[in-house]
This record gives C-alpha cells, sequence and structure tokens, in this order.
C-alpha cells in the first residue's frame, strides 16, 4: 500500500497561482457560502474567508472527499497492517501531546474544518472525522519526527549510570525536502526565483496539490501552498 517510488519536483521562476490569476471556467468552481474551490494548472486553488470558524468550514465543505483520502494516506502511511487501529493510537498521541498546544484561532479553523468536511460526508474506518484528526493532518511532521526528537533531548539520567540509561535504537534513514528563493538584487530582473525538491513517497505526494488563499475577517490576504484539511504550508 505504501509505494517505495521518490517524487522529485524543482520549479523556477514558476507563478504562484491565484483567484486573480485568471478567470476559471465558471463550471468548475464549486461554492460554499464565501467560499470557492476550482482547478488550476492541475493545482486545487481554494478560497476561504472570514473569521477562523468561518474559513474552517468553507475549507472542510469544499475539500471534504480530498480530506478524507488524505486522512486514510497518513494512516496507511504509518502502518499499512492495521491503519485503524493504529490511528486510535495516533488520535490518543495527538490528544494528548499537540492538540492543547494550538493557538486557540487555529483550534477555531481546525474545528470548523472538521464540522464541515463531516457534514459533507467525510469519514474514516466509519467514524465522521473532527478536530483531533484535522490536528493529527496538521501534525504529521512533528508525529513523524518524534522518535529522533526524543532521542536527542536530555532525560536527567546523562551520567547517572556508566552505561546509557535510555538506549537509542538506530533510525531508519528519512526523506528529505530541499528548497531555495532568491529575489531583489539576488536576480537580474529582481523577481522571485524559487525551487524545491520534494522526496517522499508518491502516495502522500498526490495530495501536495493545493494553494489556499486565505482571506481573513482581521488581518492581510495571503496565499499558500497547502494540503487537504491544513492550516500550515
Amino acid at each position: 500500500m505504501r509505494p517505495s517510488e521518490l517524487l522529485c519536483v524543482a520549479l523556477m521562476g514558476w507563478v504562484v497561482p491565484s483567484v486573480c490569476a485568471q478567470e476559471p471556467a465558471p463550471a468548475s468552481v464549486m461554492h460554499w457560502e464565501k467560499g470557492c474551490r476550482y482547478p488550476q494548472a492541475g493545482w486545487i486553488v481554494l478560497h476561504i474567508e472570514g473569521n477562523p470558524y468561518e474559513r474552517g468550514v468553507q475549507h472542510g465543505r469544499l475539500m471534504a472527499p480530498e480530506i478524507a483520502g488524505y486522512l486514510r494516506c497518513f494512516a496507511l502511511t504509518l502502518n499499512d497492517k492495521a491503519p485503524s487501529e493504529n490511528w486510535r493510537h495516533i488520535r490518543t498521541l495527538v490528544n494528548a501531546l499537540f492538540l492543547r498546544k494550538f493557538d486557540k484561532e487555529y483550534l477555531e479553523e481546525m474545528k470548523g474544518i472538521a464540522d464541515g468536511a463531516s457534514a459533507a460526508g467525510a469519514r474514516f474506518d466509519g467514524q465522521a472525522i473532527d478536530v483531533v484528526d484535522i490536528a493529527a493532518l496538521n501534525c504529521w511532521s512533528e508525529i513523524e519526527s518524534l522518535p529522533a526528537a526524543n532521542a536527542a533531548t536530555p532525560t536527567g539520567l546523562e551520567g547517572i549510570t556508566k552505561r546509557d540509561a535510555m538506549p537509542v535504537r538506530p533510525m531508519p534513514a528519512f526523506e528529505r525536502c530541499s528548497a531555495f528563493a532568491a529575489t531583489g538584487p539576488a536576480t537580474a530582473d529582481g523577481k522571485i526565483i524559487f525551487g524545491h525538491i520534494t522526496m517522499y513517497d508518491l502516495y502522500a505526494a498526490n495530495f501536495a496539490n493545493v494553494w489556499i488563499d486565505v482571506k481573513p475577517a482581521n488581518g492581510r490576504r495571503f496565499v499558500m501552498s497547502s494540503f487537504p484539511g491544513g492550516i500550515r504550508d
């Protein structure tokens, strides 16, 4: 279930999609309240606006199938033999370690995403997707890096015994990504040049095609690359 291939993508001088970049075909646009989504050059462009919960509901309603698919991808990537059982452990981990560390605005947005996706029929293992599931999707990198982080963090037992009190098991090699950006005097014409090499399993790469155009009720409008259910790039 987990492809072994690696995806390598390099982008140079590429123009970020925007709801203002080109007029999408009317038939391709999906709407929910103030939000909308449409395809553009192989990407999903998602526009959301309002307060955090409103933005989240729009996100969840418009991206429900992709959110459910991405959650399943995460569960299978972590354990393709028992994804449902393992996901229950992941939910407990996220609930205990990460959920209460998010700022209120992020929690409200993730709750909106979960409510919107669930109302649109998004399910995993027969259960409606909730805020813990969405938080887990946004903590993917943290969850995968926990073993290395624990190994690098002192326990307080250092130097107490001659032997290492907390032996570290050999870690498998992790995938790596790399990126660069240049602008202003660093480029010939002053325009932005950026590149990115993404190296991870192709299954997860299928969901890395989302651009979110965010117009908050308070603050500046911005565009970011993301993933289904993501509040971060």
